[in-house]
């Protein structure tokens, strides 16, 4: 899973063989599942079209697409299923 507020939204292409701005990859249309942070609550968005990098991962959300995860993930009806997440805070050994 990625943090979605780290993801780039872009416009959808019409064009065929769309290409990553980072690394030049072909990008290509999935589903995925989404993290999202709303009032300090994690909320998984599942089933999320979204188009991929295949070289490096770069995720592409449509901005009518965001803007209904947005509006997904501040919602607090439709809930499929709650989950316990442990939550750990990092630290070198030594």
């Amino acid at each position: 899973m990625q943090k979605v507020s780290k993801m780039k939204v872009k416009k959808q292409s019409k064009k065929k063989a769309e290409t990553c701005d980072f690394c030049g990859g072909e990008v290509v249309e999935k589903r995925t599942t989404a993290e999202f942070h709303h009032k300090g609550k994690l909320v998984i968005v599942e089933n999320v079209p979204v188009r991929v990098c295949t070289q490096c991962g770069e995720k592409y959300y449509d901005a009518k697409i965001w803007a209904e995860l947005e509006r997904t993930a501040s919602s607090r009806t439709n809930v499929k299923r709650e989950i316990k997440v442990p939550v750990k805070e990092f630290g070198l050994a030594g």
